[in-house]
């Protein structure tokens, strides 16, 4: 018995192609399908910003940003991060002069579902960032 005759083989081409054109548009329009959670608290308010490399850089038309709330209680932010092949992430935790204390980040789904979390030896103090220091697993 042949299963991989041509008639069958175009008509799963064909099938294929009717499942999947329905959803190409929703994939394309939903650029939140991961995100960059971070859990933190700051002495000041301002934004957090996600900066993604996918090649050609960094820059501001490929990133996300959020306000950040000034607080001794650490909140989640979700910053998305389009589905994609990455050289590097920049993670700026704050805009302004202050202090950031980092609890967790990690890449997570849409779901919740943790794709990858981020070690705390992974990051590297960049740009205006004067210091970073690990203290009680944070």
């Amino acid at each position: 018995m042949k299963f991989f005759t041509l008639p069958a083989l175009l008509a799963t081409a064909l099938f294929s192609a009717v499942v999947v054109i329905p959803f190409l548009p929703a994939a394309k329009t939903h650029s939140d399908l991961f995100f960059l959670e971070a859990r933190l608290n700051a002495d000041k308010a301002g934004i957090i910003q996600l900066y993604y490399d996918n090649g050609a850089g960094f820059s501001e038309s490929a990133s996300s940003h959020l306000r950040l709330a000034a607080g001794t209680t650490p909140a989640v932010y979700r910053l998305d991060l389009p589905p994609g092949d990455y050289r590097a992430l920049r993670f700026d935790p704050t805009d302004r002069d202050g202090t950031v204390t980092i609890e967790s980040l990690r890449i997570v789904a849409a779901t919740g579902r943790v794709v990858r979390p981020i070690a705390f030896s992974e990051l590297r103090p960049a740009n205006d960032i004067a210091a970073l220091k690990e203290h009680d697993g944070r």
